[in-house]
């Protein structure tokens, strides 16, 4: 078998030459790992096989990650014109099937060709050379559903066309409107009463009785779409969960709901149970329910 070679045709575009040895004794043939650099941890292999019955092969193009995803697949077998194959679902194998050997493809050493054919045709090698182009567009979900918080992330607390600013005490946190009004009902009527007002370019939100980790935190969660802290330090957890209520973020008062939930324990369950009545929080109300039910004996001895 000849060593396999990669090169890269351009920026979404990898092909892959493989040579392998086969006949119709051998079983999967496979190649080694090939990398779509523009996806690290994201490999791919070739196999072949022949018809036990034929001179035809099987190659499998296989995908080591089953999400789903879009490519174009080009297979060339030899000098034979290619096979394209375009994925709009591509979870895990690619099959091309019932590909006739080209001739010239001959490699057998036992003995003269016509003897080998006719006396040993299970043995009778072939040498080919498997070429195999992969446009990679990426995978479905992401292509369909872009992540525009990896976008918005260098504008977190940046002056760049900061248009508000948030104060807590004598910290100041530059902001967007549209971020801010975008996922929060109350911000967004604070930020049109204010120009309704006529205030001048350089507004501000002025939020009370909320530490500047919380601030941080939900700045974090609006232009990330993920936390830092609230995952480990119940404190802020806690703090955040209020804030998010209060401003009508919706979708952070529920992230933080099940992170105080996963908390939940004889000392706080109470406590949680009756901040999520307060804030019409339904994941922390009934999963709070079912802690006091499992563990009735050891709170109500």
């Amino acid at each position: 078998m000849m060593p396999d070679s990669q090169s890269v045709i351009a920026s979404n575009e990898y092909k892959y030459d493989w040579t392998v040895q086969i006949n119709r004794k051998n079983e999967q043939l496979t190649s080694n790992l090939f990398e779509i650099k523009s996806s690290p941890g994201l490999n791919f292999c070739m196999t072949a096989e022949m018809n036990n019955n034929s001179n035809l092969i099987k190659v499998k193009i296989i995908k080591t990650f089953t999400k789903l995803a879009i490519a174009t697949i080009e297979l060339k077998i030899a000098d034979m014109p290619p096979i394209i194959k375009d994925i709009s679902e591509w979870k895990d194998v690619i099959i091309f099937d019932k590909i006739p050997i080209p001739s010239g493809c001959d490699d057998c050493q036992k003995n003269t060709w016509n003897a080998c054919i006719l006396t040993t045709p299970d043995s009778h090698e072939y040498r080919i050379k498997i070429s195999c182009s992969i446009i990679w567009y990426g995978f479905v979900d992401e292509l369909l559903a872009p992540k525009i918080f990896e976008d918005m992330q260098r504008y977190l607390n940046k002056l760049d066309f900061s248009d508000i600013i948030i104060k807590v005490n004598d910290t100041e946190f530059h902001a967007h409107k549209i971020v801010l009004a975008s996922q929060s009902p109350v911000f967004a009527d604070m930020i049109a009463t204010s120009e309704s007002n006529g205030a001048s370019k350089e507004q501000y939100i002025n939020l009370q009785d909320v530490d500047c980790d919380v601030v941080h935190e939900m700045l974090s969660f609006l232009y990330y779409g993920k936390l830092e802290k609230a995952h480990y330090d119940y404190r802020i957890a806690l703090k955040l969960f209020e804030a998010a209520a209060n401003t009508r973020i919706t979708r952070l008062k529920d992230v933080c709901a099940v992170i105080l939930s996963n908390k939940l324990a004889l000392e706080n369950v109470l406590l949680l149970l009756e901040l999520a009545r307060k804030y019409d929080s339904l994941i922390l109300r009934q999963r709070a329910m079912t802690f006091i039910i499992n563990n009735r004996k050891q709170l109500f001895p």
